[in-house]
């Protein structure tokens, strides 16, 4: 398996690092404005700190997480989410960040899924996910919320403790009840589906394909309208409880439903990122 820091990673032509505070001469030269990837590595750190996409341009969407990592003052969430995880930890633990990026034209649903299979590499090589993906923070600081909604950035009073979980096992077979290293319940067509009320993942299929991957805090409450979808008429449906889950944690495990169904049939679930299931 190459290394998630190798130039050439997943098959992607990735950029030499730099600085991620270079001056806007050096990322001119360096990072491209075309669409692609990015990954931010810190330098006394082993793998990566956080992993993006963007289907604009990667040099406008590197700067601003450079501009707002290195302001004097706390940032908001936007307009990049990892800009509060980065500043806390170069404030609190005096860490450096370098950024490398990757071209890629895929259109926007294939790109938002190859994040995730990107993400679930990581974490197979790693066992541990990029510090700052899925919401997690400095533990001494709280995210902020968007600069409109004022809710600042602050110090906790308790250290917070926020894990990753291990990487993912039986990754193969969409269909096992093991899938990911769960439980799965018996795939049932929605009219005969009784969900969980606890918080878990869950996976649509067709029988042939998987159609979606999801999480939720409540699972009965997220999957509970599915049944009159009619894109879904004549779909199926499981899930697997992770009583008690961070919300990162939820996130960690659908990322590595959908990475690891990306890795076995280089394609994504039918309708990730599509919005056509939430309409």
């Amino acid at each position: 398996m190459v290394k998630p820091l190798a130039n050439n990673w997943c098959n992607l032509n990735w950029s030499e690092w730099i600085p991620l505070d270079s001056d806007i001469k050096e990322f001119k030269q360096s990072v491209s404005s075309e669409p692609g990837f990015y990954r931010i590595r810190a330098t006394n750190q082993d793998g990566l700190f956080y992993i993006g996409q963007t289907g604009r341009n990667l040099r406008e969407r590197t700067r601003q997480l450079s501009i707002h990592t290195f302001r004097k003052v706390t940032p908001w969430n936007d307009p990049h989410t990892a800009a509060p995880t980065l500043w806390a930890y170069r404030n609190e633990e005096g860490f450096d960040f370098q950024v490398s990026v990757a071209v890629s034209h895929l259109q926007d649903t294939k790109r938002q899924c190859f994040e995730d299979y990107l993400i679930y590499c990581h974490r197979k090589y790693f066992d541990f996910s990029p510090t700052a993906n899925f919401g997690v923070c400095h533990p001494l600081w709280n995210k902020p919320s968007n600069k409109k909604a004022g809710r600042i950035m602050d110090k906790n009073k308790v250290k917070s403790a926020t894990s990753s979980l291990s990487a993912p096992t039986n990754t193969n077979q969409f269909d096992s009840l093991k899938w990911i290293g769960l439980n799965w319940s018996e795939v049932l067509p929605f009219s005969k589906f009784k969900p969980s009320r606890e918080s878990g993942v869950y996976k649509i299929t067709d029988g042939k394909k998987l159609l979606y991957c999801g999480e939720a805090k409540n699972i009965h409450a997220r999957t509970n309208n599915y049944n009159k979808h009619s894109l879904l008429k004549n779909a199926q449906i499981s899930c697997a409880e992770m009583i008690g889950a961070e919300p990162n944690h939820l996130k960690e495990r659908e990322t590595d439903m959908i990475g690891a169904y990306y890795e076995s049939f280089s394609e994504a679930p039918f309708y990730q990122y599509t919005g056509l299931l939430h309409k």
